[in-house]
């Protein structure tokens, strides 16, 4: 009889502890600190380019390019109260070229040489690794040249190479994500209809075959999620391009949404896109405006940026944090029956 009692007690103390970790599960499960340094990284800049960018175009928000920037366009145009006292509105890891507007006091940090035409609005600060071909007319704004790239990027949260590792990483993570959504996408006439549903407040996930993208009117409604991510699967080849026509978006839906490209190495968005646009391997081409954050590889800029920069605060659960928990559940399980043989005996 006491065996009997000792056994049950113990597959209590069992039960009590998988309980326990259960509970701790969320934590356990958290994302690396480089996935969750991209999601920072969106809701930092309006845009990042982790190669090179050709601009044609306006950017509201911070914009951050890795590699050259160049051809024309005013940068930091309407930043809705982004703070310039940590970061600039502008970071250019190579060299920067042709003719800018830098607005808003926006401040820019080049790691290369300046060669551009570039008209100051505002008391700002610019620092310059390399040599400046045609200086300003300052207003009391302050230059710094020649200082090389290290000075001249220092201050960044991490390192240009870090930011293209930690968007890759999240992309990625978001991918390995199993949908949360039962049926969320309709098609009636042309007409993309996609409902989250469920009545969550945290992370909803999607899977979405490209294909449905072009050509069709979208409409979303993320109801009362934080934020929703979408992936979407090119099933035929990493090329794509979009003609995408916005419909009804709930309130605030563009700063949740974050559209994640899998794989994708060409995106072509030649209609008004709404939500961010994660493609950290894609070299992305626009001929219209693109509503919230951008981080692709290189960006050929023919359509404004807007500064509906991602606004969520989920942590994305990491699945090979899920797989090492899971296995340590086994060897918790193990450890008790272990601890019960003798009684048993």
């Amino acid at each position: 009889m006491l065996n009997a009692f000792s056994s049950r007690r113990t597959a209590l103390m069992s039960a009590a502890a998988l309980a326990t970790l259960l509970a701790a599960a969320p934590a356990l499960a958290a994302n690396p600190p480089s996935a969750d340094a991209g999601l920072q990284a969106l809701r930092d800049y309006n845009l990042i380019v982790l190669g090179n960018m050709t601009s044609n175009s306006d950017v509201e928000g911070r914009a951050l390019v890795g590699g050259n920037l160049s051809g024309s366009g005013t940068m930091f145009t309407s930043p809705h109260g982004q703070s310039t006292a940590t970061l600039p509105g502008v970071v250019v890891g190579g060299n920067l070229s042709g003719n800018f507007n830098l607005n808003n006091s926006s401040g820019a940090w080049i790691g290369g040489n300046d060669t551009a035409t570039v008209n100051l609005n505002g008391v700002q600060t610019v620092k310059v690794g390399g040599s400046v071909t045609h200086v300003p007319n300052l207003n009391g704004s302050t230059l710094q040249q020649g200082i090389g790239s290290t000075a001249a990027l220092s201050g960044l949260p991490m390192s240009l190479a870090d930011y293209a590792t930690s968007l890759s990483t999240l992309s990625t993570t978001l991918a390995g994500l199993t949908t949360t959504q039962a049926n969320p996408v309709s098609l009636v006439s042309n007409n993309l209809n996609i409902n989250v549903t469920g009545g969550g407040t945290g992370l909803a996930v999607i899977d979405l075959n490209d294909s449905l993208l072009n050509g069709n009117q979208v409409s979303i409604n993320t109801e009362g999620y934080d934020t929703v991510v979408i992936n979407v699967f090119n099933t035929v080849n990493t090329a794509d391009s979009y003609h995408f026509n916005p419909g009804t978006f709930s309130t605030n839906a563009q700063t949740k949404i974050i559209w994640n490209f899998v794989g994708a190495t060409t995106l072509n968005v030649q209609g008004q896109f709404e939500g961010s646009i994660l493609a950290p391997l894609a070299t992305l081409t626009n001929n219209t405006q693109i509503n919230g954050s951008v981080a692709v590889d290189n960006f050929t800029q023919g359509g404004e940026v807007h500064m509906l920069n991602y606004e969520g605060h989920v942590s994305v659960p990491e699945p090979a944090g899920w797989a090492l928990m899971i296995l340590g559940f086994g060897g918790v399980g193990g450890l008790l029956r272990r601890r019960r043989a003798p009684e048993a005996a």
